[in-house]
């Protein structure tokens, strides 16, 4: 969904929940007005593929918007837009034309499809057609599972943002059926953390996108003797890592899909997957240090949140290693970012230092620590549900804290 920054023109309201939008044989120009139309929450992807190999994507990805160009040949159109309909029942076509022929319309709406648009002058049409989509499945399917999505962006290196993702999801996964994914395609070692040697990473699951399903990915993930679920970075780092906005896009739908909670640490890095996930994310948690380098790269964080159209509400400033010491007030970092923390973490080096070299969770190695009981305070704070997590004192912590112990 996501163009260069400098072409993000569109300013909308988020869709009411993610559609999958795929466009096939599209016009790279035609194309790339398609992204730049999109609203937030849109997930786009072109196929260009042999028919048969076609209509296998279209039936494993069941998309909810297909768009297919029309008046180049309309009755191989129509032809295709009967098989897709028959591999994806209740899909909603559109068609892309170069000038408006009434004629045509005429062949497009009685065989099917639900719009006739021409680009560049009907994308306002085309951005409502696909919020409709939206709001439609809302009303038809409210039960429909789809977990929360915290994203996890550190405002530079050394902020702590890979400890507080691990152990923020290993505090939901107390309570709710959590998967935490490790976006740091630079360092990114969240499986280190929790002293796990996975078979599969990321990497494989992007590389696999095109036949990417929900059994593909759970049977990809790593499961923690907690029950956290984890899809990391490799063991190994590769010289040909590649991935683009819509594979990563359709692996964060799919794994929102699977769990009640998704948490996505993205690093420090800013880069297609990046700004894809922060994007799509229910929260974003722009984590900082007190002092003046992390606060003014914060800030850059922010603005380019500001950019990607993520609403103001949806960030949650962290302000990791907090304390007596720190070097910034609570009122100058917020100044400095115009923007209100969310919460704090307690600043315990030594606690920290252990659990990681240990590969071990805080609540393990530090279970009265006040750093591991702000982070249990926090996770009640993203979900709004401070009665089910252990810093409440739930009685199924005990049995937790055994089978995690290593």
């Amino acid at each position: 969904m996501i163009a260069a920054l400098e072409s993000l023109t569109v300013i909308d309201t988020p869709l009411a929940r993610p559609v999958s939008v795929v466009g096939i044989g599209v016009a790279p120009q035609d194309w790339r007005i398609v992204l730049e139309t999109m609203p937030q929450g849109a997930v786009c992807a072109s196929l260009d593929l042999p028919a048969a190999e076609l209509e296998r994507v279209v039936r494993e990805r069941q998309p909810e918007v297909i768009l297919l160009p029309f008046d180049q040949d309309p009755e191989g159109t129509l032809d295709l837009a009967r098989r897709l309909e028959r591999c994806c029942p209740g899909i909603n076509l559109l068609a892309l034309a170069q000038v408006p022929d009434p004629s045509a319309i005429r062949e497009a709406m009685r065989g099917g499809f639900r719009d006739y648009l021409v680009l560049p002058d009907d994308v306002a049409a085309l951005r409502r057609a696909v919020r409709d989509v939206a709001e439609t499945a809302v009303t038809a399917a409210p039960d429909a599972k789809r977990g929360l999505t915290i994203a996890m962006m550190g405002a530079k290196g050394g902020s702590g943002t890979t400890l507080l993702a691990v152990n923020l999801a290993s505090e939901l996964a107390n309570s709710r059926e959590t998967l935490l994914l490790d976006m740091d395609f630079v360092l990114g070692d969240t499986a280190v953390f929790l002293d796990l040697s996975p078979k599969h990473s990321i990497t494989d699951v992007l590389r696999n996108s095109a036949r990417l399903d929900r059994d593909l990915l759970e049977s990809s993930l790593t499961e923690h003797s907690s029950g956290l679920r984890l899809l990391p970075q490799p063991t190994m780092p590769l010289d040909d890592v590649s991935y683009d906005t819509e594979s990563v896009l359709h692996t964060l739908s799919l794994g929102a899909s699977a769990c009640d909670v998704m948490v996505v640490d993205c690093g420090v890095g800013v880069n297609e997957a990046t700004m894809a996930t922060v994007s799509s994310a229910d929260r974003v948690v722009l984590v900082v240090t007190p002092d003046v380098p992390s606060v003014r790269s914060a800030w850059i964080r922010l603005q380019l949140l500001d950019r990607l159209d993520v609403p103001s509400e949806r960030i949650a400033v962290v302000v990791n290693r907090w304390g007596a010491q720190s070097g910034l007030s609570r009122a100058e970092i917020e100044q400095h970012l115009a923007h209100t923390i969310f919460a704090t973490v307690n600043d315990d080096p030594k606690t920290a230092a252990a659990a990681i070299n240990e590969g071990q969770l805080l609540r393990v190695r530090g279970a009265r620590a006040k750093l591991t009981k702000d982070i249990a305070k926090l996770a009640a704070e993203l979900t709004g549900d401070e009665g089910r997590t252990s810093a409440g004192g739930a009685a199924r912590w005990f049995s937790w804290t055994r089978n995690a112990a290593k």
